[in-house]
């Protein structure tokens, strides 16, 4: 069970001109669609999406990778996403976690070029403190 492959279609980055005050980032992603690639691998669409609130801009990318596992587990989680639109949780968190990943990388790029902030705090040094 791993997702083996991951192919990014669209990049978004729109900076605008109505933002004013203090900015709000808001990320979210979405599996928008799950099909069967082949008998032993799902191909699943997903949307990253970091909106930089009120009216500052806007980053989408979207992009599709591809989960692989046994025939029957396949079947499966097909079938599942067809009836509620989910995938277990297990799988869920694999390819949220690798989409988070890549993605947040090619949104910091973007966010370089068009002015705006990373979409995540990026860790920095502090002083240490003298112990006594």
């Amino acid at each position: 069970m791993a997702v083996y492959s991951m192919n990014l279609r669209r990049l978004l980055g729109e900076k605008k001109t109505g933002g004013s005050g203090k900015m709000n980032v808001k990320t979210n992603i979405k599996m928008v669609d799950v099909s069967k690639a082949d008998d032993n691998s799902l191909k699943i669409e997903f949307l990253y999406q970091t909106e930089y609130e009120p009216d500052f801009g806007l980053i989408e990318i979207a992009g599709d990778l591809y989960y692989s596992s046994e025939k029957e587990e396949i079947s499966k989680l097909a079938a599942e996403w067809d009836k509620s639109k989910k995938l277990n949780e297990d799988v869920s968190l694999k390819v949220l976690n690798r989409v988070f990943s890549r993605a947040s990388i090619e949104a910091a790029l973007l966010a370089k070029e068009i002015n705006l902030p990373a979409p995540f705090n990026l860790p920095k040094f502090a002083k240490k403190e003298k112990e006594e």
